[in-house]
């Protein structure tokens, strides 16, 4: 077995970073700003002389799949600061912190498998510190397959479909002031994203379209136990990328994306409900590649994502809140490949 070291940084902010229902936090007739788990892409290295492949792959393709009986295991640290701005109320305040671990294997030249599993720990107050209290614990995986229609050594262009699928394993609780909540979203979600993109030379591109789906949820609180049902909902996200390789050891890509995802409703232990309605997100990324030496990488990534929502309503009160959230992130990782 040959292992080969790589420091890789990866940021991907999708629709799922602004909208996904949370557990961490109670949600009472408010929209609530959500960190998810994303995949972060695991990038392959070319084999090594004797086993080259027909397809010419690089260790950081915009579009990457392993090759064939390639591992790759990747930990990554995702930091965010996201701003809630309600009119009429105050500003809610989130960070979170979530650290996974992620492996991709490739089965065959076209086709690998994707498993990730995190640890999330976020801290959500008020304007004027009121604490609404810190989600920690075990965050539920992500599980997905690449398969690599199209490949640029036969054909125009790369073509990469990836269904995927995140299960909630456990009983979501949510936090207050006094007790933490754990780490799980309390709700499954799917999707599929395609991927259509060109390296030529010293650059690549690629547009991506992620179709996805969360399913009907449930979390209760820490304290009460009290349970607040959330039904299912859709989106679509769009996102262009381009990368310019400025040397044979350096690169920079840069990310622009616009989601538009569904309301949420929230069906409480008291009878009423609250719904909020279709979001926009905008968002885009910088991200930098140093190849340190072959096959070993140091690169780093700042992104901002701005969301706007119409407004929220509930079953006792009806009003219209002119709702908008900015986030920040930043995401660092380390990877081992191996190869047998």
């Amino acid at each position: 077995m040959k292992l080969g070291l790589l420091l890789l940084f990866c940021l991907v902010p999708t629709a799922f970073s602004q909208v996904l229902p949370d557990a961490g936090v109670q949600i009472n007739n408010d929209t609530q700003e959500v960190k998810t788990n994303e995949e972060a892409p695991l990038v392959p290295v070319d084999k090594p002389q004797g086993e080259q492949s027909k397809y010419k792959r690089r260790v950081i393709d915009i579009l990457a799949i392993p090759h064939e009986r390639e591992t790759y295991v990747g930990a990554t640290y995702d930091y965010s600061s996201s701003t809630t701005k309600r009119s009429g109320s105050d500003d809610l305040r989130r960070k979170n912190h979530e650290l996974n671990i992620g492996l991709e294997r490739g089965f065959t030249e076209n086709i690998s498998g994707q498993i990730q599993w995190g640890y999330l720990l976020s801290d959500t107050t008020y304007a004027g510190s009121t604490n609404l209290g810190n989600s920690t614990g075990i965050s539920d995986p992500y599980l997905g397959i690449n398969y690599r229609a199209l490949d640029i050594s036969r054909d125009r262009f790369d073509l990469n479909i990836n269904p995927y699928f995140s299960p909630t394993l456990q009983d979501a609780t949510s936090s207050t002031g006094s007790k933490d909540g754990n780490g799980s979203r309390g709700y499954s979600y799917a999707g599929v994203k395609t991927g259509l993109g060109r390296r030529d030379g010293p650059t690549s591109w690629a547009f991506s379209v992620d179709l996805f789906k969360a399913f009907d949820g449930e979390y209760q609180d820490v304290e009460t136990g009290d349970k607040t049902k959330t039904s299912s909902f859709q989106g679509i996200d769009f996102y262009y990328d381009y990368m310019k390789y400025l040397s044979q050891a350096f690169a920079l890509k840069g990310q622009l994306g616009l989601a538009v995802v569904e309301g949420v409703e929230y069906k409480f232990s008291d009878g009423t409900s609250s719904h909020t309605n279709s979001k926009t997100i905008l968002y885009g990324s910088v991200k930098a590649f140093y190849e340190t030496r072959p096959n070993i990488f140091l690169t780093s990534e700042i992104g901002l994502s701005g969301a706007t929502d119409a407004g929220s309503s509930n079953s006792y009160d009806s009003n219209g809140e002119a709702i908008s959230t900015n986030t920040s992130r930043f995401t660092f990782s380390l990877g081992v490949l191996a190869q047998f």
